[in-house]
């Protein structure tokens, strides 16, 4: 009976543990793909779009506010 008991123990904390390696691991991934487009150097053609609309309308901004 312990035996079984500590097989079951050992097997639930390993798959808790793996659950959490998994977790973290897919946040990182998440994390270095988010951070790729922080080069400005970035070629997708959907985030250097991104960017420059970012861009212009930070130059509108700055202009409206210049002139009041």
């Amino acid at each position: 009976m312990e035996e079984l008991e500590r097989r079951h123990l050992f097997s639930s904390t390993f798959n808790y543990s793996m659950k959490h390696i998994w977790i973290t691991f897919t946040a990182i991934l998440a994390l270095i793909n988010s951070c790729h487009c922080l080069d400005l150097k970035c070629n997708r053609p959907k985030h250097t779009e991104m960017y420059e609309s970012v861009q212009n309308a930070d130059e509108y901004f700055k202009g409206y506010y210049e002139n009041y």
